[in-house]
């Protein structure tokens, strides 16, 4: 119904009009939650933020079809945290991202904070098949990488002798 029928429609004196509109979801959901692995060790880690990488943004939506327009070029979407954030915490934050439906290949970039540290990750492959209307939840599973190293000293070899006056 465009602007012109409304106005035309709420022209008739004696009848009364009830226009309903029902709108679909016609992006993704994205939702976190910040599991602790065994190897994890820190107990007031938190996520400060997540960035989901090269992601086309809605432009222009068809009231009448429905139909989404996105950016022909890729933004990133960050996402910041500030409470329920603990990694292995028992609440998961309410922080949500919508992302095109159509994104595959998701990356992120994601920052977490342990007492005066800040770590961080790039490039995280985000596992979901995103399908308009749905909320997805993605469980970020964090794992601490043992630190390794190994070292080898060369054997000493015999160089060439000296000489020295003593008196």
């Amino acid at each position: 119904i465009s602007l012109g029928e409304v106005r035309r429609l709420s022209a008739m004196p004696a009848i009364i009009w009830w226009l309903k509109i029902q709108f679909t979801h016609a992006l993704s959901q994205l939702k976190f939650k910040f599991t602790k692995g065994s190897s994890f060790e820190s107990t007031s880690a938190t996520v400060t933020s997540i960035t989901i990488k090269g992601t086309n943004i809605p432009t222009e939506i068809d009231l009448s079809t429905g139909a989404m327009t996105y950016s022909l070029d890729t933004k990133n979407i960050k996402l910041e945290f500030t409470t329920d954030n603990t990694i292995g915490g028992s609440t998961a934050p309410k922080n949500v991202i919508m992302i095109n439906p159509s994104s595959s290949n998701i990356k992120a970039d994601i920052t977490i904070q342990n007492g005066e540290k800040v770590l961080t990750f790039t490039d995280i492959d985000i596992t979901v098949t995103p399908q308009a209307g749905e909320s997805h939840e993605i469980e970020l599973t964090f794992e601490q990488q043992a630190v390794s190293g190994q070292a080898s000293i060369t054997e000493w070899t015999d160089g060439t002798g000296g000489t020295g006056t003593v008196k």
